[in-house]
């Protein structure tokens, strides 16, 4: 799970603001992290389960953009120490870091786990309580870059010092939109203010840059089309007083929940706001309309 943003390094103020509690709120909530890079060419991160979204209005980054990481957790510890960006350095490259984070599920990465359990290389906590993120960190810097050839579902994206980033789209989302002059990019964007986006397609490789715009390295083009799918890889949206994002658990009753049908919406390929009619169970036990 997870929501990802790459954000140019002087885009600040409410209107961005605005945009990391949506992406918090879609799909993130276990920790927030900002990562960048300072003049001396070194790798900042700031990170935590207490991390506010207005610290994008504190930071003085170098680099030309911050990547940005609301943190989902699926997979080990909720606790700071899992929480992304994460500062990697490839082996065999003494100073030359890039920031990583992930969005989606790595559901294979526990066979690689036990494999270095058992020729202990990791420790039983490692193993245990890092995440997949967390451990491809540790697989990046002990076994070269090449490691993240492995995973093959979720997005990860790689920022490097010089201002620009790589976004392997294996599957899940991850869109691009010219916000005035520069280029932001997000694993979704609210529908209010972003009419339209380009779409990153799954199976691709993407070089980002603010200014510069993207290319494709890999893969098929990206589509540019309306913003109406959103908030996770569905079209639902939900209001806290039934679902609380930020922990996971439902506030009422089931029971009261199926009697408001005010609490359920969702928008259709036409950007149109629609009431739900029935329901469906998705695989955490929660209840949605459709």
């Amino acid at each position: 799970m997870c929501r990802m943003a790459l954000l140019p390094k002087d885009y600040k103020g409410d209107k961005i603001v605005k945009l990391l509690d949506h992406l918090e709120k879609a799909m993130g909530g276990d920790g927030n992290g900002f990562g960048y890079y300072k003049e001396d060419g070194s790798a900042e991160v700031i990170k935590g389960l207490k991390v506010s979204n207005k610290t994008i209005n504190t930071i003085e980054p170098f680099s030309e953009m911050v990547m940005y990481h609301s943190r989902k957790a699926s997979v080990g510890e909720m606790d700071d120490d899992n929480t992304q960006p994460f500062v990697t350095i490839p082996a065999g490259k003494d100073k030359e870091s890039f920031l990583l984070c992930h969005n989606g599920t790595w559901t294979s990465h526990t066979d690689y786990k036990k494999i270095l359990l058992m020729l202990g290389k990791l420790t039983v906590a490692q193993y245990q309580c890092w995440s997949d993120t967390h451990f491809m960190a540790w697989l990046i810097s002990t076994q070269g870059e090449d490691r993240l050839d492995l995973p093959s579902s979720g997005v990860w994206l790689q920022m490097f010092a010089d201002g620009h980033a790589i976004a392997h789209v294996r599957s899940g989302d991850f869109q691009a939109f010219k916000l005035g002059k520069k280029w932001i990019y997000a694993s979704e964007f609210p529908k209010e203010g972003y009419p339209k986006v380009w779409d990153f397609k799954s199976d691709s490789k993407i070089w980002m840059h603010p200014d510069k715009g993207f290319k494709v390295l890999e893969g098929a083009k990206p589509e540019y089309k309306e913003n109406w799918n959103y908030s996770g890889t569905s079209n639902y949206y939900y209001k806290n007083e039934a679902w609380d994002p930020q922990t996971g658990v439902w506030k009422n009753d089931k029971d009261d929940v199926k009697k408001d049908a005010s609490k359920f919406y969702y928008y259709d390929k036409t950007g149109k706001k629609c009431e739900c009619t029935s329901y469906l169970e998705d695989y955490y036990g929660r209840d949605y309309k459709y």
